[in-house]
């Protein structure tokens, strides 16, 4: 017999929870996220007002939202001390998420799934950017973009031209905002997770060029654990970096789809490139190459 919806849920749940080290924990929170954000309704138990406003419940010190990805649950909360299955409501997850800068203001510090089963959770302005990322990626691939390219050799044959972007300053803060969380528990899967899923969800990954002609690839420098490629989350960081150290047109820059990029790092892996560090200037976070192509698979749509 097949495992329920909520079994399925769970068990993702629970793996991700205990995943401790990448590329594992980044994929087992990643598969969570996308089975999650892609339910066609969450269900919550609204608080005693006149209002269709969900109750809200104090989480290890934090003021959270219950969140529940079925209908029987949120009864079963409901029922044990919280007003009653009539107080049970539901809603797409794009309409709660809408809603995600407002929560935060109102003093909402974590929206957590299923706190009776398998309980996990995030900041609901991490959980809406979580979702923009998924519905963008799925968006660039029914478009076909972001598809890795033949070949396999990591020359400048398996990339797109240089591109010379708009630079715009998009999803930056948020990641800036998921890495730092990263930073200070680097030990804990829910601070990486959605930092990875994030920043493997965007359309394209931009570089610092190195060389010219068929021999361009991206800047890498050397760092204590090898040889490390430098990429950067917007395009406007990857022109200051290159204008802070002096390089001739700066804006001149590698704006690679990410499926391309992750391909093409591995086969620069292959030729003794270590790690991956975006955003050296800011954040400054990093991943071996050779964990990459798990990672993607883990987040990009089937």
């Amino acid at each position: 017999m097949a495992p329920t919806e909520p079994a399925v849920i769970d068990s993702l749940a629970r793996k991700a929870v205990t995943a401790t080290e990448e590329p594992e924990s980044g994929a087992r929170w990643s598969a969570l996220w996308r089975r999650v954000l892609l339910l066609e309704s969450w269900y919550f138990v609204r608080d005693g007002s006149e209002q269709l406003r969900p109750a809200a419940v104090k989480v290890d010190d934090k003021l959270a939202i219950p969140v529940f990805t079925d209908e029987a649950r949120a009864t079963a909360f409901a029922e044990d001390g919280h007003g009653g299955a009539e107080r049970v409501f539901s809603s797409p997850p794009r309409e709660m998420l809408s809603a995600a800068e407002q929560l935060s203001s109102s003093g909402i510090e974590v929206l957590v799934f299923n706190p009776q089963d398998a309980p996990f959770g995030a900041p609901p302005q991490v959980v809406r950017t979580l979702a923009e990322n998924l519905d963008r990626a799925r968006r660039a691939a029914r478009g076909g973009q972001g598809a890795v390219g033949g070949g396999g050799g990591g020359g400048a044959a398996d990339i797109p031209a240089l591109a010379g972007d708009t630079l715009v300053l998009d999803d930056a803060p948020t990641i800036d905002a998921l890495a730092a969380a990263a930073r200070e528990r680097p030990t804990e899967a829910a601070a990486q997770g959605p930092l990875w899923h994030a920043v493997l969800s965007l359309e394209r990954w931009y570089f610092v060029p190195s060389g010219e002609g068929d021999s361009v690839k991206p800047l890498a420098v050397k760092t204590d654990h090898g040889p490390t490629v430098l990429a950067f989350t917007a395009p406007d960081r990857a022109a200051e970096f290159a204008t802070a150290r002096g390089l001739d047109n700066p804006e001149r820059l590698l704006a690679v789809p990410v499926g391309a990029a992750v391909e093409w790092l591995s086969a620069l892996g292959e030729a003794g490139v270590e790690l991956v560090q975006f955003d050296t200037q800011h954040t400054a976070f990093a991943a071996p190459v050779t964990t990459l192509p798990t990672m993607l698979e883990q987040v990009s749509p089937g």
